[in-house]
């Protein structure tokens, strides 16, 4: 499967994953400013301009990232996410750690979640794609449902002209997402099929939104049984949208943490070929 993607800049390999319901423009104006990096912003499938399939789990975007590295010949990348995003670069981590050479983690931790934005994917499933004739006339439709006007404009990224230019259509596959929406929240695996350890041995960095409830005082850790040399750092007054809330300070935040980072090798115990 080929993702879609967009990629720009040159340098050391960041391939970096949006979140739910987005797609890699989400990062692309905040990551154009990190100098130094060939930067790889592929839409998740069932996102964007990705391909849809009825299947849907982080196990499965792990697996496409990984087909990713293949297709375009990246080698050992820098892996990052954000939300949903920064759970899939948490597995494919912890899957494949001989495939990337450090991790960076956007308001996520590897705990198990209940369900966030309950009734967004119904919601816009109630939408009759064949009457509205403007996103704004959707925007109407749904206020009531999803009250906050930002997190509705977000949402409505989505909605853009079908291909014949006459009417509507949704870049998210949204039934898939409904059928498999539990999949979204569950924990990461501590083990493997061989019931043994699942650990990412190099360079993490984890930034947490200071007004965010997805990374807590408590998951550090979980965190650090997983990633036993991750980093945190927070970014105060920031919530979950950090890098929209907080560009400057996210990309501050990354920076840093890279600068401080000459090499991105695991130990050699990891390496595998």
């Amino acid at each position: 499967m080929s993702l879609f993607y967009r990629q720009f800049g040159s340098g050391r390999p960041l391939v970096f994953l949006h979140g739910l319901f987005g797609s890699g423009d989400n990062w692309q104006t905040l990551l154009s400013k990190l100098e130094g990096f060939e930067v790889w912003l592929p839409d998740l499938r069932n996102h964007g301009a990705s391909p849809w399939f009825d299947d849907f789990s982080v196990q499965e975007l792990a697996t496409d990232l990984y087909d990713f590295l293949d297709e375009h010949k990246i080698e050992r990348p820098l892996v990052g996410g954000h939300s949903l995003g920064g759970k899939t670069a948490m597995e494919f981590a912890l899957s494949w750690p001989e495939r990337l050479s450090g991790m960076i983690c956007v308001d996520m931790a590897p705990r198990a979640y209940a369900p966030q934005y309950d009734g967004f994917v119904s919601s816009l499933l109630e939408v009759n794609l064949e009457t509205i004739h403007s996103r704004s006339e959707a925007q109407n439709l749904l206020a009531t449902r999803i009250p906050d006007k930002a997190t509705l404009l977000f949402l409505l990224k989505n909605l853009v002209p079908d291909e014949k230019g006459t009417g509507w259509r949704w870049r998210l596959n949204l039934k898939a997402l409904e059928q498999h929406y539990d999949q979204i929240w569950i924990g990461l695996n501590k083990k493997d099929k061989q019931d043994r350890d699942r650990v990412w041995k190099g360079p993490a960095l984890f930034v947490a939104g200071g007004q965010s409830e997805y990374v807590r005082a408590k998951d550090w850790p979980l965190i650090l049984d997983f990633f036993p040399q991750a980093e945190l750092q927070t970014i105060e007054g920031a919530g979950h949208w950090l890098h929209a809330e907080k560009p400057a300070e996210v990309l501050t935040v990354i920076r840093r943490w890279l600068d401080q980072k000459n090499d991105f090798l695991p130990p050699s115990s990891q390496l595998k070929r």
